[in-house]
């Protein structure tokens, strides 16, 4: 009889052990190198109708090192300094972004930059792994343009703006 006891506990503790046992989709990670920017190749752009198609200069980095070959996501955001507002301008696992001047000049207006004038602009990184893990970049890198009003390229007469004062 004290066999059979000591056999179910067993088996019990068999059970409770297996099911203590699932499966953490989370793995330990440590950040050993945080991702880092690259300067742009051009810091002070300005955007035309007659660059538009144009790459913009490659927003790249070298990649987040979590010391195991992790799914590294990297989440980029642009900021225009004079607004504070900022988008998220593209996700990817890839070390870089690519973009034209229009695409870019797109861009630059949904964090209120008007045509023909010059804003300072902010390109920020974050590394996601696993959904767990949430790293800044190491630095961030900054960017003169000027974008461009892409309504008036199909204007071919002469035109001026007529400004009226008030007395």
């Amino acid at each position: 009889n004290d066999m059979k006891t000591k056999y179910i506990y067993l088996l019990l503790a068999g059970i409770f052990a297996l099911m203590s046992c699932e499966e953490d989709a989370t793995p330990i990670l440590e950040l050993k190198t945080a991702a880092a920017l690259h300067a742009l190749s051009q810091t002070d752009i300005t955007i035309t109708k007659d660059n538009k198609d144009a790459q913009f200069p490659e927003i790249a980095w070298d990649k987040a090192d979590y010391g195991v070959s992790a799914v590294v996501n990297y989440v980029v955001t642009l900021t225009n300094t004079s607004t504070n507002k900022s988008i998220v301008i593209g996700e990817t696992g890839d070390a870089k972004l690519a973009f034209t001047n229009s695409e870019m000049n797109s861009l630059l207006a949904k964090v209120g930059a008007y045509p023909g004038q010059t804003y300072d602009f902010t390109v920020s990184l974050v590394s996601e792994a696993y959904d767990a893990y949430t790293d800044a970049a190491s630095n961030s890198i900054t960017f003169k343009a000027t974008p461009y009003d892409p309504n008036v390229d199909n204007i071919t007469w002469k035109y001026a703006y007529v400004v009226c004062w008030l007395s």
